[in-house]
Formats: C-alpha cells, structure tokens, sequence
C-alpha cells in the first residue's frame, strides 16, 4: 500500500509539474505580449511646432491690435471737428454786412461744438467802391500760432469811405 500510495503521489506530482510548466510559459507570454503593448509611441506635438504655432498666433494678435488703434484714431479724429476759416467766414460776413465801418475788427467763437478755437477779423477798405477787404485768423486757444488764415472781399454799399486820395492800409 505505501508503494501504492507513492506511485499515485508520483502521478501527481508529474501532472502538477506539467500542468505548472505551461502556466509558467504561459505567464511569460503574457507578460511579453502586454511589455510589446506598453512602449507605444504617444502622439503629440514637437517643441518647433508650438513655437511656430505661438509665432503665428501672436503676429495676427498683433496685426489685429494695429487695425483696431487704427481704426480708433481715425474715429477720433472723426470726432474732433475741423476748424477752418471758412467757417468764421459765414459768421463775420453777417457782422459785415450791417456794418457801415470800413476799419472794424470783431473776435468771436465756434459755440459749444468747437470750444477750443476762436476767430478774430480785421477790415479795411479795399477800394472806394464799398468793398472791404477782410482777414481772417482762426486760433486754437493756448496756442500762439494760427490754426489758419483766409482774406475774403465783403462788398457793402453803405460804406463809409475814405476821401479819395487818403491813405490806405493793406
């Protein structure tokens, strides 16, 4: 019965070593087949291609910015009346053309749309025929140059003229 016993003991042991040895092999196997699965390169960008992406960014950020300062300057400048004698014209003809004084020289403004300039106008008689020859300069307040000049003919019949042969300025 031992011999028995050691013959069964025997039979198991070969069928545990040969059920264990392709475990083992098997084992292997798969640790090989999920190490082959592992090391896969990752897919993602290079150091040259973000910067290259960053450049590209930031010149149309900027060329964006320049447009839109652009556009603010030319709409402030929009906003900011231009002020030309011809504008002072209109109002010292009015003044003119009431007036019998050859020599006369009045000073006014452009109201609250243009607080910053002002106007003066000289006259004096161009000729005996009633016609006044009037300057014009348009100034920026503070400023100590003109912001323009205009010399326009204002004809008033009523005139007072000069005796003829009297000295006049021009």
């Amino acid at each position: 019965m031992i011999m028995n016993r050691d013959k069964r003991q025997m039979a198991s042991d070969e069928r545990s070593l040969t059920h264990h040895a392709p475990r083992t092999t098997h084992l292997l196997s798969r640790i090989t087949h999920h190490a082959s699965r592992l090391p896969r390169p990752i897919a993602a960008f290079t150091l040259i291609e973000v910067m290259v992406a960053c450049g590209i960014f930031f010149m149309a950020t900027f060329a964006i910015l320049a447009m839109v300062a652009t556009t603010l300057r030319n709409a402030r400048g929009l906003q900011k009346g231009y002020v030309d004698a011809g504008m002072a014209a209109a109002q010292v003809f009015q003044i003119f053309k009431t007036n019998t004084d050859p020599d006369l020289s009045v000073s006014g403004d452009f109201g609250d749309a243009l607080r910053d300039f002002s106007w003066e106008a000289n006259s004096q008689e161009y000729d005996t025929n009633g016609l006044l020859q009037v300057d014009i300069v348009v100034n920026r307040r503070g400023g100590r140059e003109a912001v323009d000049r205009l010399t326009i003919l204002v004809y008033q019949a009523n005139t007072k003229s000069r005796a003829p042969g009297a000295p006049s300025i021009r």
